[in-house]
């Protein structure tokens, strides 16, 4: 898993090293991620809590190309699966776990206007590598004494993602911003769809 990874962000300090002369962009930032499908996942699964770094370098003044490395835990919803359920509470014993996802990218961020003072909308689009682990999920009616098991998956698969953001310069290399994407991993034997909402803190040199 780390190995692929680490490739992709052996892409991005290369591109880095070409432009060495041009302005560099690091971020930190915590992220929540909700789940949209498979379907079951997203019922079973809430949205959790993680964090993210990047690092870049401008290509054009609004042009900026990042490497970038995620991480998602998702808790398990108890709850959503009794609701599925359509028994009564007190039948019901729930087995289940976390889920999480960690994602290495490279992405291309367009900015409507150079970095500076003020507020910049913007655009960003990338692919890479994620390990994805959704566990498996058990109900099992005790008053039937029958269970319904819902598969997992867990591996290493590509990964595309694209959203839009707003960038808030304090000044000229310090800002704050927010964003939201659509990301998909594509794994076996299930493929994976969330929304990462992120904020967090920029800072340019």
């Amino acid at each position: 898993m780390y190995r692929h990874i680490v490739c992709a962000l052996m892409i991005l300090f290369a591109v880095t090293a070409v432009n060495a002369g041009e302005r560099k962009v690091a971020a930190i930032g915590f992220n929540m991620g909700f789940l949209e499908a498979p379907e079951y996942v997203k019922d079973f699964w809430k949205g959790g809590p993680g964090g993210s770094v990047s690092y870049g370098t401008t290509l054009l003044p609004e042009l900026t190309v990042l490497g970038m490395i995620e991480a998602y835990t998702f808790p398990f919803d108890e709850t959503g699966i009794i609701r599925m359920s359509h028994q009564p509470t007190d039948s019901i014993r729930v087995v289940g776990s976390n889920a999480s996802a960690l994602a290495g990218l490279v992405m291309l961020k367009m900015n409507i206007m150079p970095p500076e003072p003020g507020v910049s909308p913007y655009v960003v689009a990338g692919i890479g590598l994620a390990h994805v682990d959704i566990p498996w999920a058990n109900i099992k009616y005790e008053s039937e004494d029958s269970s319904r098991v819902y598969p997992g998956t867990k591996g290493v698969g590509g990964a595309i993602s694209f959203g839009a953001g707003i960038d808030a310069y304090i000044t000229l290399d310090l800002g704050l911003f927010a964003e939201i994407r659509y990301m998909k991993i594509f794994s076996d034997p299930l493929d994976i769809e969330y929304l990462p909402v992120r904020i967090g803190v920029t800072y340019g040199f």
